[in-house]
């Protein structure tokens, strides 16, 4: 997806040194305004389903529900286990570069990207977040939540507009970025089954 939001941002000759500031700062936005209104909608679905109830009401389910989803996602971001998750594979429109002008081009990317579910899920982190805003049911914890979480999308973007000169370099420093992905999924796994090891400690010291 970079390949299709640098043309947006540099133009389509990305030799250009001159970014295009006004795009830059719609795709943020987009990806800042798509994860709030998820944030919104995932926290209205669990207040529906009132998963709230058994946030406060039952600390077995917790341990259930949150124990074996955290230890199951972080065995997945290992590798040892390669269970598909339900996801989109929808790729943004490379056309959008060439037919809309550059900022709605940005904005509407930056929207389905900061959305997070109409694109492929790379890491399992994003699933628990969804089930702990979820079951809390708390839309402005979940707008607030996948807002950073937005944000944190198009920060290596705004990172490589900084220290790069044109597209064609940035597109070169992104390709590198990528082969540290094993690592930043070795991250998550560690982030995962910290989590889950607090849900242990906390049930029990309840």
């Amino acid at each position: 997806m970079v390949g299709t939001i640098l043309p947006i941002v540099y133009g389509e000759r990305m030799q250009t040194p001159k970014i295009r500031p006004g795009a830059l700062v719609a795709y943020i936005a987009g990806t800042v305004i798509g994860g709030t209104a998820l944030g919104i909608v995932i926290s209205l679905i669990g207040l529906g389903l009132r998963l709230h109830k058994i946030w406060s009401g039952s600390t077995t389910a917790i341990l259930l529900v949150g124990l074996s989803a955290h230890a199951f996602l972080a065995i997945r971001e290992t590798g040892l286990v390669n269970v598909p998750l339900p996801q989109s594979h929808w790729q943004v429109r490379r056309t959008w570069v060439r037919d809309l002008h550059p900022k709605v081009a940005a904005l509407l990317y930056g929207l389905i990207l900061g959305f997070g579910i109409f694109t492929r899920i790379p890491t399992g982190v994003f699933y628990a977040l969804l089930i702990w805003i979820a079951f809390r049911g708390d839309a402005r914890f979940g707008a607030l939540a996948l807002s950073l979480v937005g944000l944190g999308r198009a920060l290596p973007l705004m990172l490589l507009a900084r220290a790069t000169t044109n597209g064609e370099q940035m597109l070169r420093w992104s390709n590198v970025l990528h082969r540290w992905f094993p690592v930043v999924r070795f991250i998550n796994a560690l982030v995962l089954a910290s989590a889950a090891g607090w849900i242990v400690a906390a049930v029990f010291e309840g």
